[in-house]
């Protein structure tokens, strides 16, 4: 994948493109600008030194004043390659010899360049320096370099008798020459173009270089390791980077390929350690599911014990009103007598004996289907029904106990796809927890409807019993917590009403506030078919 400018081996690329340039362009500029002062300089000793032999070769000719000889020399120097005039000036500016005949008798003005720089204060200068004494002037198609000596007035000069100089006079003239600069300049132009020419073969063989080092060395090596990195990440740990140098990146190289190795163990021994935990878990599920069997058996047993006395009393009312019909019957019998006025009656006590012992029969059917132990059994059931049901059981306990019942139940709640027997034992748990928390007197409501939120039946038993803290509320569902006195309480009601609700895919809830009662609330989804059937206790 191209990541242009992001990519290490383009930013080197980059960089190097731009710094070589650089350095190596300074460089040549460095060299061209010593060469120019090299060159320069040789052309400004050449020029002083010239003007000092012009001085001596004229010195003999200007004390004899012989003009003729000062003209011819100067002339003849004129002729010399690359020297374009040699001219003396006197103290007034007026030129007096020059190579060219033409110069004579002109007149310089004091305010010209090369006049400028030692007229420029009040009085003119007598000493020159070096840099002062030598100019280079723009001629157009070409450049020149003036160089000026001035002609000093020696005791040889205003000693000598014919000559007419005064003592006080320092300067009698200037001697200058100046020289064509066209062949050093055409020697410096080849130089500069042989500078730039080799600066430019430099500068293409470096980036070259670089980007040869740059694609071999450090592209190449890093694009490897990134798609080993993302072959990593895509879970092939069998891949392994060749490792060419023994470079930093070649020791990446090798570090990858170790760090790749260990994930490969790695991954096998958790892959090892995820089936043995995975069989584990099985086993464990396999043995809680046993142990919630053996909790829910126990919680019916312990329940069904409660329910003795009160189911004791349920069926006793009617078998005594039965055995006493009966007796009555049997009295009839064995005399031979059936008094036909009582025949209404008669008739009349064995619709009540009938009604009875259909009463008992279904208290004995419920009873069982209480009791009965097995998977989820899923049927479509009315949950009213079954609160009815549960209701009929516990009836005269509820009595005996003086509390008092109120049932308030939606007549329109859908039937439900679940296991009645285990729906109603959960039930049944609420209300027996609740009687025995209110002990004697207090209110229970038991409650049904449909919770549109949730997409399920409520299922609601609120009793004004002493309530709960908020400690006791977070362990009600812990298996054997019960804060009811020793061997009065088996702390496995709520548990079992718990995991029953949750194998039929809903949730049960619990609010209580210390003094004003508990509300425990059963969520049953509308849709059971979509739970998968689970092993119920």
């Amino acid at each position: 994948m191209q990541r242009g400018f992001r990519s290490i081996g383009t930013r080197l690329t980059v960089t190097g493109a731009v710094m070589i340039p650089l350095l190596v362009g300074a460089l040549a500029a460095v060299t061209i600008a010593m060469q120019h002062d090299n060159l320069m300089g040789h052309v400004r000793l050449h020029a002083y030194q010239l003007s000092g032999i012009v001085q001596r070769a004229l010195f003999h000719s200007m004390m004899r004043n012989d003009r003729q000889s000062i003209s011819e020399t100067i002339i003849q120097i004129g002729r010399e390659e690359r020297i374009e005039s040699v001219r003396i000036f006197n103290k007034l500016g007026e030129i007096t010899f020059s190579s060219d005949p033409r110069d004579l008798g002109t007149v310089v003005s004091i305010t010209e360049e090369g006049c400028i720089q030692c007229h420029a204060g009040a009085t003119p200068l007598v000493e020159l320096g070096h840099d002062e004494r030598s100019r280079v002037f723009d001629e157009g198609d070409h450049r020149t370099f003036g160089v000026v000596a001035p002609i000093y007035n020696e005791p040889a000069c205003y000693r000598d008798p014919c000559h007419h100089h005064p003592q006080d006079q320092n300067v009698l003239g200037v001697l200058y020459i100046k020289k064509s600069l066209a062949a050093i300049d055409r020697e410096l132009l080849k130089t500069t173009i042989f500078i730039i020419g080799f600066t430019v073969i430099i500068v293409v063989v470096l980036s070259l270089f670089l980007r040869f080092f740059v694609k071999r060395f450090i592209r190449r090596p890093v694009s490897q390791l990134m798609q080993g990195v993302k072959r990593v990440a895509a879970g092939d740990l069998d891949y392994r980077l060749a490792v060419e140098s023994r470079t930093e990146i070649g020791e990446l190289a090798y570090a990858f390929n170790q760090m790749t190795s260990d994930l490969k163990k790695a991954r096998e021994e958790v892959e090892q350690w995820a089936h043995s935990l995975e069989d584990r878990v099985h086993e464990r599920t396999a043995e809680l599911e046993e142990t919630q069997a053996q909790l829910l058996q126990s919680e019916k047993l312990a329940s069904l014990g409660k329910l003795s006395a009160s189911v004791a009393h349920e069926i006793n009312n009617p078998l005594m009103g039965i055995l006493t019909f009966i007796r009555m019957f049997q009295g009839w019998v064995k005399n031979n007598v059936f008094p036909s006025e009582k025949t209404d009656d008669f008739r009349q006590n064995l619709e009540v004996m009938g009604r009875e012992t259909m009463r008992i029969s279904k208290i004995v059917r419920n009873l069982l289907a209480f009791s009965r132990r097995s998977r989820l059994d899923r049927q479509e059931h009315d949950i009213n029904e079954l609160i009815h049901q549960c209701i009929e059981i516990l009836g005269h306990q509820l009595a005996l106990q003086e509390i008092e019942v109120e049932v308030d139940l939606d007549e329109e709640l859908p039937r439900l796809n679940v296991d009645g027997g285990q729906i109603q034992q959960a039930i049944m748990n609420l209300l027996i927890n609740a009687s025995e928390a209110m002990g004697r007197g207090g209110k229970l409501t038991l409650s049904a409807a449909r919770d549109h939120q949730r997409e399920a039946i409520a299922i609601r038993v609120v009793d004004t019993g002493p309530g709960m803290s908020p400690e006791i509320m977070d362990k009600v569902f812990d298996p054997f917590f019960t804060t009811k006195e020793v061997g009065k309480g088996t702390g496995l009601g709520l548990p079992v009403s718990y995991g029953i609700v949750r194998n039929h895919g809903g949730s049960i809830e619990v609010h209580s506030t210390p003094g004003e009662g508990t509300e425990f609330i059963i969520y049953l989804p509308l849709h059971q078919n979509d739970v998968s059937d689970e092993e119920s206790a």
